[in-house]
């Protein structure tokens, strides 16, 4: 009599699935990070800037001094781009959740001048991926910590 190791006998050699799942085997964990500023003057600043196939873990961009509510930040992946999108506009919308937009607000102080959002993770990519800040008064410092691989 065979030994059975469930309730239910199961004929792996007939049996058949409707999709395979293959995970793609991404590089080691890497990290951009930086500090860049004092911004003097209004400008646009590419602050991420990957080039081959990969995968997002998450991360923070961080903003205070100047007036980061009229500043605008974007997501570019594989050559698209996201609309600029304002602080403010992440705040009058209530995007504070992960995964529904590639960034998200984590943190709005209107006190201290301090502004954060944080990177989805899950998101792939196949070319690139940039972020792209658009300092429209000038007087702004950043910092960014992003999290990914590469294959």
């Amino acid at each position: 009599m065979p030994i059975k190791t469930s309730r239910f006998d199961v004929d792996i050699i007939t049996q058949s699935l409707s999709e395979i799942i293959v995970r793609n085997k991404y590089g080691a964990f890497q990290t951009s990070e930086g500090p860049y500023g004092p911004i003097l003057t209004p400008a646009e600043i590419t602050i991420i800037n990957i080039s081959g196939k990969g995968i997002i873990y998450g991360g923070f961009f961080q903003v205070s001094g100047g007036n980061p509510p009229d500043d605008n930040i974007r997501v570019e992946l594989d050559g698209v781009s996201s609309i600029f999108t304002g602080i403010d506009t992440f705040k009058d919308r209530n995007l504070v959740e992960p995964l529904i937009t590639p960034l998200y607000l984590t943190l709005y102080d209107q006190v201290n001048n301090y502004y954060t959002l944080g990177f989805s993770s899950g998101i792939t990519f196949e070319q690139s991926v940039k972020v792209i800040y658009d300092c429209n008064t000038g007087g702004a410092f950043l910092y960014w910590l992003f999290y990914y691989a590469t294959i």
